[in-house]
């Protein structure tokens, strides 16, 4: 059981690091934040997609196959920039739905479970004990309720060997996150709740397996703010097509109102080991009910959003 960042050329290294024996699964987990609106608003999401062991090696494969590999944003294929800007134009629509059908279909058939946790960036400013180190950014603190709930999934779904969790090494929050999950290594009750068995570091560049990640915080996000906050649009079809039929895979929250408070608040009083072993301090963020929305979408064929 150990954290390192390791300077790797392909995930077949690491996974043999992480898991020698090929028992148990992966986490790999992903922020993102809007360059424009988002950023704006303040919000910010994280997510992470538990795969078994044997299974990233292809997912690897057929993404790098369908999306040329690390270059690739859900982003940039939302928006057709960047690599996709070769499909601008309504005579390209069938082909760029069938890119985001494609990507909602290797992350549905290829991962186990997924969360994904957004906050308004400006609660963390304005009420987080920023003092304690692991709680004072938003990325930390998202991805300390994404493995609770990934921990909580594997329980769920009983899967055995434990979690190894895989972040983007050079991020500039990588250090504080990699300071909440060491108390896995500590505390009992932590590796519980996480299911951890070890945590790594790994250059974003170095595979695909972060784009599912990446997928799901951009549609969280686009949620949140579109859908939950704008009341502008429907759940966008993509996230329907990842969800529909497969909710009990998932977790989804957003930290904020009281339940926010009540969470920090038992973390400034009991310190951070003794709140993580605080399992009513966890218990206080509910996760997000999506089945409204997702009934309301009436979307009964995979179709691709055009914007």
């Amino acid at each position: 059981m150990f954290s390192e960042c390791f300077e790797l050329d392909a995930w077949d290294d690491l996974l043999d690091l992480l898991l020698p024996d090929e028992d148990g699964c992966v986490a790999v987990i992903r922020a993102y934040i809007d360059a424009s609106e988002r950023k704006e608003m303040g919000l910010f999401s994280v997510a992470g997609f538990l795969f078994d062991s044997g299974r990233v090696r292809g997912f690897r494969k057929e993404w790098n196959r369908t999306f040329g590999g690390s270059r690739f944003s859900w982003a940039d294929l939302i928006a057709r920039s960047k690599p996709f800007d070769h499909l601008r134009g309504r005579e390209h629509d069938d082909e760029h739905a069938e890119l985001v059908r494609t990507g909602v279909r290797l992350v549905r058939d290829n991962c186990l479970s997924g969360t994904t946790v957004s906050i308004w960036t400006q609660d963390i400013e304005n009420f987080s004990p920023r003092y304690i180190k692991g709680f004072s950014q938003a990325y930390s603190i998202c991805t300390h309720m994404c493995a609770w709930g990934l921990g909580k999934l594997a329980k769920q779904h009983r899967l055995k060997g434990g979690i190894a969790y895989v972040l983007e090494a050079g991020d500039e929050y990588a250090d504080e996150a990699n300071h909440l999950l060491s108390y896995a290594a500590k505390v009992p009750v932590i590796a519980d709740g996480y299911q951890w068995r070890s945590h790594a570091f790994i250059p974003k560049d170095a595979g695909s397996p972060f784009h599912a990640g990446d997928l799901l915080a951009w549609e969280w996000g686009k949620y949140w703010t579109e859908t939950v906050v704008k009341k502008k649009r429907r759940m966008r079809k993509s996230l329907v097509h990842l969800l529909i039929n497969d909710l009990d895979r998932y977790q989804v929250m957003h930290l904020g109102g009281d339940s926010l408070l009540k969470f920090f608040n038992d973390i400034n009083a009991l310190g951070v080991e003794q709140m993580q072993e605080d399992r009513a301090a966890v218990a206080a963020v509910q996760a997000e009910n999506l089945r409204e929305h997702l009934d309301a979408s009436e979307q009964t064929t995979p179709d691709g959003d055009h914007e």
